[in-house]
């Protein structure tokens, strides 16, 4: 039987988290600290102009330019099939010999010479898909399908 609670409690110190700087919320009281990844480490920053507006649109590693644009209602990129066969196919390095890939075209975009000479070059389904098509073929031309977001 415990006579009182004092005497249970004179083994322990007691610990102020609110004046210590060592613990955060979230944190072992064991000595290692464990932070989980800022969400904001894995945001890519993509930097659009469509009429001559201008906006800044926030996307994610690993997602293909496609999905950022449309998440954000960008105008004049209908893209109805949504990247061909399924997101993940035409920004698959290698491509599978038997994808479907891009198939409407409906998702051409204009990369910025700085940044086009950064990504990998267009496969030939891609290449073939934006020859077919009758809007203007840039040197930078691409479908936003086949571009994953990285950072660089």
């Amino acid at each position: 039987m415990i006579k009182s609670f004092s005497s249970v409690f004179k083994k322990y110190k007691p610990v102020s988290l609110f004046n210590s700087s060592k613990f955060f919320a979230g944190d072992s009281p064991y000595g290692h600290v464990h932070k989980p990844p800022k969400v904001a480490d894995h945001i890519v920053w993509i930097n659009v102009i469509t009429d001559g507006r201008y906006q800044r649109l926030a996307g994610f590693e690993g997602e293909t330019l496609l999905t950022v644009l449309q998440r954000y209602n960008v105008e004049g990129l209908p893209a109805t099939c949504g990247g061909g066969e399924d997101q993940e196919t035409p920004s698959a390095r290698p491509v599978h010999p038997s994808a479907i890939g891009p198939m409407c075209g409906a998702c051409h975009v204009i990369i910025d010479k700085v940044w086009y000479s950064k990504l990998e070059p267009p496969h030939e389904l891609e290449t073939h898909v934006i020859e077919q098509h009758v809007y203007e073929i840039h040197a930078t031309s691409r479908l936003a399908c086949t571009i994953e977001i990285e950072k660089w």
